[in-house]
């Protein structure tokens, strides 16, 4: 299953939802997509992420450290099993804020 990348603006930051797989099939899509900010914060809900690989992790550190790199915040959300297990192999929620769920996210966010 490809990767689907869902855009909605919301209140103050961008939501992302992803779908699918998030492997190297998947990269020109996500960094056309995610490329250029449109607001200062941006939640990625990773909950419908059927797969990752290295390549899919190695995004995600991609655009964490350019989002940052700009002042900008980003959070994760809905990794679960394995998804969440292979981020906190990589240490990548030492980086950036991996949160439970959407509520959890957009609460965080609204702080």
């Amino acid at each position: 299953m490809a990767l689907t990348l869902v855009h909605s603006p919301a209140n103050g930051y961008d939501l992302w939802c992803l779908a699918g797989r998030l492997d190297a099939a998947a990269e020109a899509d996500f960094r056309a997509a995610l490329a250029t900010p449109r607001a200062e914060a941006l939640l990625l809900d990773l909950s419908e992420v059927a797969f990752i690989d290295s390549k899919g992790l190695g995004l995600l550190a991609w655009l964490t450290r350019t989002r940052l790199a700009v002042g900008g915040r980003v959070v994760l959300c809905g990794a679960r099993g394995y998804l969440r297990d292979a981020m906190e192999r990589v240490r990548l929620h030492e980086v950036v804020d991996l949160l439970d769920d959407r509520a959890a996210a957009i609460a965080w966010l609204q702080r």
